[in-house]
């Protein structure tokens, strides 16, 4: 079905569904703007997906040509939104953006109500199709801001979706994990968020200093690895879903509730008292033992990249094998990590962009340098 003239089936369908009052009606927000008119109403989830039609790009079967606006849906990234609308605290303040044809809507300016004719296929999602996706057996009660255009013509559609996924800006991850600061609730990411701070603020840490707080350095080069490098690194040790989690935390469950995750090293101290204290230790003790084994490296600033994104992502992933068993003591986990470096063969002069290149093959050349010395 084109999404820039209906089909001669669903207008017969909506004849008939308008003849014996199948419709939905909202009261609506008129909204201006130079592409025209649009309007904004609230919207129960089952009642949209009821409406709704994802129109994917693809290849016409009668032409050598493409049709449609979207991309294909992520089945991970509605499997996790599947997951995340089931939090108590789960929310998608911004809009799901539709377009209705005029054959399918009826407006009344004077009462700002709005109908749509109660036919799957009649909206064609512009925005919003992985929430939409990821709501579709959501049982409860989820009202979404929708925004409907009615009577676009194609080229203005593709405009509206192209406009959304590139004009707009990512917002910096490490200023999403800074925020964590605000969290009163316990959770993986407020802490590894915490860990971070000591981190960079401890005069016996060899990262003081050295952390992009909010992912830039504001002019001190001296900072050359961002918090959320970090953050992310050290939240593979403590779970497996962080967001699980904070969610059972914050309906009121107890450290017994959580999954156990026996794999993960910084897990029982994470769901022990004082985590933050405790992983800040052994991270401190960690990095110290780094900067120790090769200290031109970690200090160089020009043409090392040890302390820099690939070099702490890699030394994050071999931190499990530079544990192992140790008892979780400031002076065990000390020698523990100083005895696993000094096997180590590298050399300063070994960590440079060129044997350990950007992007994670150098990263992972550079774990397995790590956790299997030569």
């Amino acid at each position: 079905m084109s999404i820039s003239s209906p089909n001669d089936d669903l207008l017969l369908a909506a004849e008939e569904a308008w003849s014996k009052g199948k419709f939905q009606t909202f009261t609506f927000l008129s909204v201006t703007q130079p592409i025209g008119d649009f309007y904004v109403v609230s919207m129960p989830c089952q009642v949209l997906a009821s409406l709704a039609h994802n129109d994917i790009r693809r290849m016409s079967k009668d032409i050598d040509d493409y049709m449609g606006l979207q991309r294909r849906l992520n089945e991970v990234r509605v499997a996790q939104l599947r997951e995340y609308v089931a939090r108590m605290d789960a929310v998608f303040p911004t809009a799901i953006i539709i377009h209705v044809q005029e054959d399918f809507v009826r407006i009344d300016a004077e009462s700002k109500t709005l109908q749509i004719v109660q036919l799957q296929g009649v909206a064609q999602v512009l925005d919003g199709q992985h929430r939409l996706a990821g709501l579709a057996s959501f049982k409860e009660r989820f009202d979404l801001n929708v925004v409907i255009f009615v009577g676009l013509d194609l080229e203005d559609q593709a405009n509206i979706f192209a406009t959304i996924n590139i004009e707009q800006t990512k917002v910096n991850k490490s200023l999403v994990y800074d925020l964590y600061a605000f969290a009163q609730s316990k959770s993986p990411q407020r802490t590894a968020h915490r860990v971070v701070v000591k981190l960079d603020r401890d005069t016996d840490s060899a990262l003081q200093g050295r952390i992009k707080r909010l992912g830039f350095a504001e002019g001190d080069s001296a900072r050359t690895v961002t918090q959320a490098v970090l953050v992310e690194g050290m939240l593979k040790h403590m779970s497996e879903n962080p967001g699980l989690d904070r969610d059972i935390l914050k309906r009121g469950g107890r450290a017994s509730d959580l999954p156990q995750y026996p794999g993960l090293k910084l897990r029982p101290l994470w769901l022990d008292d004082n985590p933050d204290d405790k992983i800040h230790m052994v991270m401190r003790e960690y990095f110290k033992a780094v900067a120790a084994r090769w200290p031109e490296a970690w200090a160089g600033l020009q043409g090392f990249m040890l302390c820099r994104t690939n070099g702490i992502r890699a030394l994050l992933r071999a931190f499990p094998v530079a544990l192992g068993d140790a008892t979780i003591s400031q002076d065990v986990v000390r020698e523990r990590f100083r005895a696993f470096f000094a096997e180590q063969t590298l050399q300063n002069d070994d960590f440079t962009p060129i044997e350990f290149y950007p992007g994670t093959g150098g990263e992972t050349k550079l774990y397995r340098r790590l956790v299997r010395p030569t």
